[in-house]
């Protein structure tokens, strides 16, 4: 929760007091999560595919703009990129994290389309890096840049998926 405003302010002021009593009571425990939450790890045909593309090239250029991303790291939790910009600043390569990409990437199997609007929209997927996620889509085999505006992917690969059980097939 993000409160803004000046501290004097009588509403303020006694949230934030509620708040430091609260923190300060004997009972008081550091939260901790009820269970272990696994990293999510790229797929292996996934994860197979972008390590061929990273070691044939790994600086995968934004669809749109073609702006390089160059990747410094590939690992099962993920991707590091850099871009121009965060040379520039003396930014840390930033981290796609498996989970964005694996998203992603069954979507796109599941459809058949995938979109940069889509990744982004608070109403689809809601994904940051998707500038990143579509260049290093676009690069698998199968995968077909279908337009630069909007952005669009497509492919033929499908998701195997179980068939529909007997009684909804239209019995």
């Amino acid at each position: 929760m993000l409160l803004e405003g000046d501290g004097d302010e009588p509403v303020l002021r006694a949230a934030w007091d509620t708040a430091k009593a609260a923190w300060a009571m004997q009972t008081a425990e550091p939260w901790t999560p009820a269970a272990e939450v696994a990293e999510e790890l790229l797929p292996d045909a996934l994860y197979a595919a972008l390590v061929r593309e990273v070691a044939r090239d790994p600086v995968f250029l934004s669809i749109r703009h073609k702006r390089p991303h160059r990747v410094t790291e590939i690992a099962r939790s993920g991707v590091w990129i850099e871009t121009d910009a965060q040379l520039l600043r003396r930014l840390p390569s930033q981290f796609v994290p498996a989970w964005m990409l694996t998203l992603a990437w069954e979507v796109l199997l599941a459809e058949g389309t995938l979109t940069a609007t889509l990744l982004r929209a608070n109403d689809g997927l809601n994904l940051t890096r998707s500038s990143e996620i579509c260049a290093f889509l676009a690069r698998l085999p199968d995968v077909h840049v279908a337009s630069t505006r909007p952005v669009t992917l497509t492919s033929k690969l499908r998701a195997r998926r179980a068939p529909a059980p007997a009684s909804r097939r239209g019995s």
